[in-house]
């Protein structure tokens, strides 16, 4: 398999990866004349290892209220589901009656009706901005869900395919570029997480898709991260370079006009460019070699 194609690309349309450095290949090209091919030298530039993701939109997970402690749950007055709700605000309380002191004695038979007790409240606060849901009075158990906050906007999930790719989130990117397939790209989501899902083994990437961005559930989605940056490192274009990862080979023109097979050792690539070690930067090398070139 070719090198291009095993180092993928980035996003179509508006929405590829790092734009190529002033003074790409077209700089440094050389030709001449009586069908001497098109050569380039080793060029020191920047190297922006990307993956690209795909899945689709969808809307945020409702966020449960939970209960801090037992008790009975009152919402606060006037507050309803479908309202909307700034993280911290004060959703409801939970009452819990707590008995009066006993007496060392009682001189008189105890009076009928429930032992008199002190009312104590606990704040219950969301725990995020959106829209309430699943909000009544309610007897709860310490943990259990007394409401719902709906945040606002989307995401995409982003299914991780490929196993190895895991290790490029090891530490995060905190932005990448996206496009909606069929509408807006270009734009920057910001990473969310990463979640393993223990029942099916599926491993999900998220990330946010900004506000003013135009967005539903259900689009697919496409997001290119740059998962490594290497500086001012030696590298030839893709088409000049063949093999896999760690070892390849180029083809160098003689001046004479022979040609001849050099090993390199192939590092870091992006959509354009790939890191090559091993070889003298003074070498002319063909930078669309045939098969042939390589034969011997």
């Amino acid at each position: 398999m070719a090198l291009a194609i095993l180092l993928g690309a980035g996003l179509s349309g508006g929405c590829s990866g790092p734009q190529e450095p002033v003074g790409g290949p077209a700089g440094g090209i050389t030709t001449s004349g009586s069908g001497r091919p098109a050569t380039i030298r080793v060029e020191r530039r920047d190297i922006y290892s990307t993956i690209r993701l795909e899945g689709i939109v969808e809307a945020y997970d409702a966020v449960p209220v939970p209960a801090a402690k037992a008790g009975n749950f009152v919402p606060t007055p006037g507050l309803a589901n479908g309202r909307p709700v700034s993280v911290g605000d004060t959703i409801g309380k939970i009452e819990v009656c707590v008995p009066a002191a006993t007496p060392a004695a009682t001189p008189s038979p105890a009076p009928e009706g429930p032992p008199p007790c002190t009312i104590t409240r606990t704040n219950v606060t969301a725990p995020v901005g959106g829209l309430l849901s699943g909000l009544y009075p309610q007897a709860v158990a310490a943990g259990a869900p007394v409401a719902a906050v709906q945040p606002p906007g989307f995401h995409a999930k982003l299914p991780v395919v490929e196993p190895a790719a895991l290790f490029s989130f090891q530490n995060p990117p905190k932005t990448g570029k996206a496009e909606l397939v069929g509408g807006p790209a270009g734009f920057v989501v910001t990473y969310e997480s990463l979640v393993y899902v223990k029942d099916s083994g599926a491993v999900n990437v998220f990330a946010s898709i900004p506000a003013d961005v135009p967005a539903f559930a259900g689009l697919r989605a496409i997001v290119v991260f740059v998962t490594n940056v290497k500086d001012k490192v030696p590298t030839l274009p893709l088409s000049a370079v063949r093999g896999r990862a760690g070892s390849g080979q180029v083809v160098v023109l003689e001046p004479d006009g022979r040609k001849r097979t050099a090993g390199v050792t192939i590092g870091a690539a992006d959509d354009a460019y790939v890191e090559v070690t091993g070889l003298d930067p003074a070498l002319d090398v063909v930078l669309y070699p045939l098969e042939s070139d390589f034969a011997g």
